[in-house]
């Protein structure tokens, strides 16, 4: 299948996907009291089929049928009954699309019984907002009466919010206000705001007014954000006509907090003015010099820092924005000016060097010249680095000739290496010496190129890259890189990779090395890579290792991570979280079967108490939850 079709196939699956979750194609979901056989055909297949149905088909999404499956996945939805569809989701746990599917079509067919059965697979009410919001579609003021019940707090009420239209958004915002939920629920009326801003941005603010004024002020934020970008003199008039002056003062803290980075200018001259507390003006100057596009919109922001802030923070925040800004832009007249007024604590950001890096890009004789009339030892070393960066893209024999004459140090320092890790690679592929180059390198940066060098290289060729490194004369220097190295040795030759870190002296980095290569052995034959593991003498460095492994398994393959504790001995502290992760995991499935397994496996005292503790919790929610109605 060409990428072309793929693409378009994606297209047209997220639309049908679309309408179904958004309830076009699954029609109005009935109310608890209907029953099934009343409720609307689905648009993907007929109802009543789900209980002669076992189990989803899989779905693989990098296979060529990935588009094919999950329209099949699709048909079997559509046609289950609310039993079927609650042992699928059982068994589906860990599938978040499939999840979002089936509450779905849970919710069409009985909405107040899915709301209480998808909430043990919800932990931030994600499937409870998406079958309020099917439940929202079919009877609005139903939904909202019960979901104040069943909801208190509001968290689903809020998520269904973004899949409901603006007129239904109003509708629900003056109801859940008359039941009291501007009081008890403000964060959630706040946000339900900037649906009114269509048909009337005046009622919009007024309202997000009311609850700012409280302390909320979220829903005025959006509105503002929307109404500055589409007309900030509007905007402006409307907080300026405000007749009390504490809501005047409020307000405008808020729209110069919102006040567009496409009209900071303007806002300079028309905004600023009427700025009269330190909070208004601070907020203000948090976005001054952010994503401005237009040079001359540059330049009168920079002039009127220069002659209105005198406090020197806020302008070099100023500053910093402008280069951030221009890392994505070419603005060489802004920088020269700019880069030498910063201060120390700015000069390494990762903004500065991308800016500079796209001036030399765009204009390197410019910048170079530029650059030469410089005195400041910074400025050289930035620039310095911004020039090799630039030739290590286009040249990289180039570039050495351009290598800065000092080590960079923090930030650029790792960006610096980075950039020789991938120059050898691309050096070595020309047949050049890497092993030469290195030496001529300080002994910080050549550490630092190495690995970074394994990284890149180390993918495709591990056993080549190890070799070659332990033929360098400089152990302190390679130490690093050849344990990343053993990694990826160990996905092409792990016997050989686990020989080899065996030989390791114990303060060589050995739990690193070792946890690199069981790891990756263990996505080949996860039992010899265990065995190995077991066989190794208990000391901190197979700990760290083990912890690696685990940290892999714990999720996906809960009952090979407890062999794997079994193994190492009796559980101690160290591997507690593993052991209580791994259990719990279980118990989602089994919640007998993890409290026998607690049992069985030694463990220290105080560790089993804990996790004894834990399933115990989870034995409770669970009987709490399977009595609810």
């Amino acid at each position: 299948m060409s990428s072309l079709t793929k693409a378009i196939l994606t297209f047209l699956l997220t639309v049908i996907i679309g309408w179904w979750v958004t309830g076009i194609a699954f029609k109005a979901a009935p109310s608890p009291e209907q029953n099934q056989d009343d409720a609307p055909a689905s648009l993907l297949g007929p109802r009543g089929q789900g209980h002669e149905m076992d189990a989803l088909s899989p779905i693989d999404r990098n296979g060529p049928n990935w588009l094919e499956e999950e329209l099949e996945v699709l048909q079997q939805i559509a046609g289950a009954s609310i039993e079927q569809l609650e042992a699928w989701m059982q068994a589906s746990s860990g599938d978040r699309q499939k999840l979002g599917w089936l509450a779905t079509k849970m919710a069409e067919l009985d909405p107040e019984r899915a709301f209480a059965f998808v909430e043990r697979y919800d932990s931030y009410h994600r499937l409870q907002g998406i079958v309020m919001s099917v439940w929202m579609k079919a009877d609005l003021h139903t939904a909202l009466s019960e979901g104040i019940k069943l909801d208190p707090a509001g968290w689903s009420l809020g998520n269904a919010m973004d899949h409901i239209d603006s007129d239904s958004v109003r509708e629900a915002f003056t109801f859940l206000k008359e039941h009291g939920w501007d009081q008890s629920n403000p964060d959630l009326l706040a946000n339900m705001i900037d649906a009114f801003y269509g048909s009337d941005p005046k009622e919009a603010a007024s309202l997000g007014l009311e609850l700012a004024m409280r302390g909320y002020e979220q829903g005025l934020g959006n509105v503002l954000d929307l109404w500055t970008r589409a007309s900030p003199d509007k905007a402006l008039h409307w907080v300026q006509s405000l007749e009390s002056p504490i809501e005047r003062e409020r307000a405008l803290e808020i729209l110069a907090f919102e006040w567009p980075s496409s009209a900071q200018a303007q806002g300079l001259e028309t905004l600023w003015p009427l700025l009269t507390t330190d909070a208004q003006k601070g907020r203000f100057i948090t976005k001054l010099g952010l994503a401005i596009e237009d040079p001359a919109d540059l330049q009168r922001v920079l002039t009127w820092s220069d002659d209105h802030l005198t406090n020197e923070s806020q302008r070099q925040k100023v500053l910093e924005r402008m280069v951030s800004s221009s890392a994505t832009r070419q603005q060489p007249e802004l920088l020269a000016k700019v880069l030498p007024e910063m201060t120390a604590s700015m000069r390494s950001s990762q903004d500065v060097l991308r800016a500079t890096e796209r001036w030399a890009e765009t204009d390197t004789a410019g910048f170079s010249t530029w650059l030469e009339g410089q005195d400041s030892d910074w400025i050289q070393e930035v620039g310095q680095l911004a020039l090799f960066n630039h030739h290590a893209k286009e040249n990289p024999l180039e570039a050495l000739h351009h290598l800065p004459e000092a080590s960079p140090k923090g930030n650029l320092g790792r960006n610096h290496a980075n950039t020789l890790g991938h120059l050898f690679t691309s050096i070595e592929a020309e047949g050049g010496d890497i092993s030469s180059l290195a030496k001529t390198l300080p002994d910080s940066t050549r550490e630092m190129a190495w690995t970074a060098y394994a990284e890149s290289a180390a993918r495709q060729r591990p056993a080549e890259v190890m070799t070659m490194l332990q033929q360098q004369n400089d152990p302190e220097a390679v130490n690093d890189a050849l344990h990343y190295t053993a990694g990826y040795w160990a996905a092409e030759d792990p016997e050989a990779a686990a020989d080899w870190v065996a030989q390791l002296d114990e303060s060589e980095g050995r739990g690193y090395a070792m946890g690199n290569v069981v790891d990756n052995w263990a996505r080949l034959d996860r039992e010899a890579a265990i065995r190995w593991l077991s066989d190794q003498p208990d000391s901190p460095n197979r700990d760290q290792a083990a912890d690696r492994l685990l940290t892999s398994l714990v999720d996906y393959d809960p009952e090979t991570a407890l062999s794997l504790l079994q193994s190492l001995g009796t559980v101690s502290d160290t591997h507690r979280d593993s052991l209580q992760q791994s259990l719990q995991t279980i118990a989602q499935r089994d919640l007998e079967k993890a409290q026998r397994l607690m049992e069985a496996i030694p463990m220290d005292a105080a560790v089993r108490e804990q996790v004894r503790t834990s399933l115990d919790e989870a034995a409770a929610l669970q009987a709490f939850l399977m009595k609810r109605p």
